[in-house]
């Protein structure tokens, strides 16, 4: 079950806001708390088992074991104890993660064949459950002892499946005493038909070009190539976005307050900041639950203080924050999928965040975005970023490691006699006005316009009216087109 689907959306969803909002739970104890708390957990695991029924049943099997795993953490002091609990809790959530997603992958490059239908989200939940584990192992937060609020953590259908990645200290609090306010459900709702516009108008449109230039990537011309991938690129950002949009305007208007997962990523100057402002919650976790952790152990301040005696305090700086930084863009390839694209996708990254902290380019470039006015070498820097991100995006679009060396070859003319075909002008030509509509779209362009709009009942009615505007058109592109799919449910 997608959002932007019709089950969702004129079923699902209203009755579940029938089952929730239920007016007579205020005569409850709690005042209907717990109750709610019910319709979310039945909620999301209807949710997650539409389309494939058996993996509830993993998933309710892992809310037990983690929820008795945090049990112990809460209630053992011994070092020895609770480091086999926390063994336990890697090797379960990690050892799952790992069979699903991972198992496949690594027979086949001792030639086996072992085949394995991939649930939905894996990636997200499991870094959810981590965070919780991990948070109590290091007594950061309290062991939650109601396996039903723990539950409704693990399994909340609105950032069940792609994110954002919400770390239990986020909403331990809002578990038990969230409250729904007119306000939080205005802002939920018109949140989440941004989003819905960004995934039904923009990127469902921009998808077609794009699955059409990756489909056979021998025949493209260089500007056919260059198309491609430019809408796939402004696609997985409307696609993603947009499902962290509806996400976080559903978790408000169940009276939870998610993260943001993105600040117009397109317009960073650095890889440095792309980073700040792409996923940021996956980012976030990866600094916060393997880079930092891995600066500080015992392992690497070691080797630190060796390569500063052996290369000078200058240069050896920097051997610990390349070797960490190895280690996270590694993860973070092999996090998106079990495929070698997502390997090189993932060591591009390491070589262009290396180049900019040996260089201290991306220092500069932060500085540079923080000044105000116009600089030449914005345009510098900005180039730079948009430029390896295409290519980064070819790697992780294509089906194969050389299917994205063709495509990318063909971009620069290596393996194609053709500047520009009749595809590349019949593409141009059906994107016209959306292309230059999203390109605008990814910067803050429709922020700075509401801004600008100093009178508050002229900017509650502006909005209202392009609210109810992309509804209509994002339900009437619903129901008259079958093409919909969602990039990040693979992950």
């Amino acid at each position: 079950m997608v959002f932007s689907g019709n089950i969702f959306l004129f079923v699902f969803l209203p009755v579940t806001l029938l089952f929730y909002f239920n007016p007579f739970t205020k005569k409850c104890r709690d005042g209907g708390r717990t109750f709610k708390n019910i319709v979310l957990l039945i909620a999301s695991l209807v949710f997650y088992g539409w389309g494939e029924p058996r993996f509830v049943f993993i998933m309710m099997i892992s809310i037990v074991l983690n929820y008795l795993i945090g049990l112990g953490l809460g209630k053992y002091e011994q070092k020895a104890v609770r480091h086999w609990l926390l063994a336990a809790l890697l090797l379960l959530n990690l050892g799952l993660l790992f069979v699903f997603k991972y198992l496949g992958f690594v027979s086949g490059i001792f030639g086996g064949t072992i085949r394995i239908a991939l649930p939905l989200g894996i990636s997200f939940y499991t870094f959810q459950i981590l965070s919780y584990g991990l948070d109590v192992y290091f007594n950061k937060d309290k062991v939650q002892k109601n396996i039903l609020l723990l539950g409704v953590y693990i399994s909340m259908f609105p950032q069940l499946v792609a994110g954002p990645i919400v770390r239990y200290a986020d909403v331990s609090e809002e578990l038990l005493n969230r409250k729904e306010t007119s306000a939080d459900i205005t802002y939920g709702v018109r949140r989440f038909v941004y989003g819905l516009g960004k995934k039904v108008l923009l990127a469902n449109f921009l998808a077609i070009i794009a699955d059409y230039a990756f489909l056979s990537p021998g025949t493209n011309s260089v500007a056919t190539s260059w198309l491609g991938t430019i809408c796939y690129t402004l696609q997985i950002y409307f696609d993603f976005s947009g499902y962290s949009d509806m996400a976080i305007g559903l978790g408000r208007i169940f009276g939870f307050h998610f993260p943001e997962n993105f600040d117009y990523p397109y317009v960073s100057l650095s890889f440095t900041e792309y980073w700040r402002r792409w996923h940021m919650t996956l980012g976030g976790w990866m600094k916060d639950y393997l880079f930092y952790p891995l600066q500080k152990s015992d392992g690497m301040i070691r080797l630190g203080g060796w390569a500063r005696k052996t290369l000078g305090k200058k240069k050896g700086k920097y051997v610990p924050v390349v070797l960490s930084l190895l280690v996270l863009w590694l993860a973070m390839g092999f996090w998106h999928g079990a495929n070698w694209n997502f390997v090189i996708w993932g060591l591009l990254f390491f070589v262009l965040m290396s180049f900019e902290s040996l260089t201290g380019i991306g220092k500069k470039a932060l500085k540079s975005a923080a000044a105000k006015g116009f600089q030449a070498k914005k345009i510098v820097y900005h180039i730079y970023v948009i430029f390896f991100l295409l290519i980064a995006y070819v790697l992780f679009r294509a089906e194969s490691l050389p299917l994205a060396f063709r495509y990318i070859g063909n971009m620069f003319g290596g393996t194609t006699n053709t500047f520009v075909d009749g595809d590349f002008w019949k593409y141009l030509k059906s994107i016209r006005f959306l292309l230059p509509v999203a390109i605008l779209l990814c910067t803050p362009f429709a922020r700075w316009i509401s801004g600008k709009i100093r009178k508050p009942l002229v900017r509650d009615i502006g909005r209202g009216v392009v609210v109810l505007a992309i509804f209509v058109l994002s339900v009437l592109s619903i129901v008259t087109e079958l093409y919909n799919p969602f990039i990040y449910f693979n992950f």
